[in-house]
């Protein structure tokens, strides 16, 4: 069901002028940042990034956030 929302969201946001379609990408700001913590805090605890990213909330989707890689050791520096 979020997946769908999500594609509608999309669609409103391609097809709509200024004032909406701002509001609408910065709506799904806070999702994206869920996902980007929950990858964050899964491939720490290492867990499978391809298992995290089927489990990721669909509203906080992006492109980018298949780009994030498990680090070798302790340096999660450089994944923040």
């Amino acid at each position: 069901m979020k997946q769908k929302l999500h594609k509608e969201i999309l669609h409103l946001i391609a097809n709509a002028s200024y004032p909406l379609n701002a509001f609408l990408t910065r709506m799904l700001h806070g999702h994206q940042i869920d996902n980007v913590v929950y990858m964050i805090e899964g491939l720490k605890s290492g867990r499978d990034p391809r298992v995290l990213l089927n489990s990721s909330d669909p509203l906080g989707d992006f492109e980018e956030l298949k780009t994030v890689q498990p680090v070798e050791g302790d340096d999660y520096l450089n994944l923040y």
